[in-house]
């Protein structure tokens, strides 16, 4: 219970000085008026960190309950957590697949997590929204790279 509360003060303390130093992060003359700039998403999960790990402090020392009683694994969490995944590794294949290929990849996958078993529908929605998506970010002038493995076929090609 002690190494609990030890562990949600240290979140405290730490997402409190993210934040804290976030105000560092240095911004261009034409980006400190806009509501979106640089220091917007570390503001954001800061204080989304800042607020759980609060909360979390709160109830330990007034509830007295472990916290592992506040984290049941239930179906949905696991989903949830597959999902997190999924995204980090959705992202870490646009700059090798290209946005295409890993979007495809992405929504088909999650969509099956998610429940959806027709794999005709899958494909269908996994190809139309990616493609669609490129296909109005190109008539807008928004270049989307083809991937660096696509890259390495035109050198092998020529």
């Amino acid at each position: 219970m002690i190494l609990e509360k030890w562990v949600s003060v240290t979140l405290t303390f730490f997402f409190g000085s993210y934040i804290f130093l976030t105000g560092d992060i240095y911004l261009d003359f034409w980006e400190r008026d806009d509501s979106f700039n640089a220091r917007t998403i570390p503001y954001l999960v800061g204080s989304i960190g800042l607020a759980c790990s609060a909360v979390l402090l709160y109830s330990l020392i007034w509830a007295n309950k472990p916290a592992s009683t506040y984290l049941k694994i239930t179906p949905i969490v696991k989903r949830i957590i597959w999902l997190i995944i999924l995204v980090v590794v959705y992202i870490s294949l646009l700059e090798i697949l290209g946005f295409i290929p890993s979007s495809v990849l992405f929504l088909s996958v999650s969509a099956y997590l998610l429940g959806e078993r027709r794999i005709g529908l899958l494909l269908i929605t996994g190809i139309a929204i990616p493609l669609s998506l490129w296909g109005i970010l190109t008539v807008l002038g928004i270049y989307l790279s083809p991937g660096t493995w696509m890259l390495q076929v035109k050198d092998l090609m020529l």
